[in-house]
């Protein structure tokens, strides 16, 4: 994946007390289709990676503390309908 060919927003968030789980968020919009990468690091070791795509919502850019806000919706400010996870090789498409 060519990290040039997309706009970086960095979120990190923090999804229980005890873990600290940065995400490195990429998205690239098209039309009414955000697609976000997601690169999860912990403790500077890679976990994994995944491709999401959020229909009609965007995915909101500065730092985010999962615990204060479920609501991504809200954080947004646009209704988020359906979040799916998608593989590469539809990635490739999406570029």
């Amino acid at each position: 994946m060519q990290a040039a060919n997309y706009i970086m927003s960095p979120i990190c968030a923090i999804l229980h007390p005890e873990e600290e789980l940065t995400l490195s968020i990429t998205r690239k919009v098209v039309v009414q289709l955000t697609v976000i990468f997601i690169t999860k690091f912990q403790a500077g070791n890679l976990l994994e990676e995944e491709f999401f795509r959020i229909d009609y919502g965007t995915a909101p850019d500065g730092i985010i503390d999962a615990r204060e806000s479920a609501d991504r919706a809200d954080l947004s400010g646009r209704e988020i309908i359906e979040v799916v996870e998608i593989d590469e090789k539809e990635m490739k498409v999406v570029r």
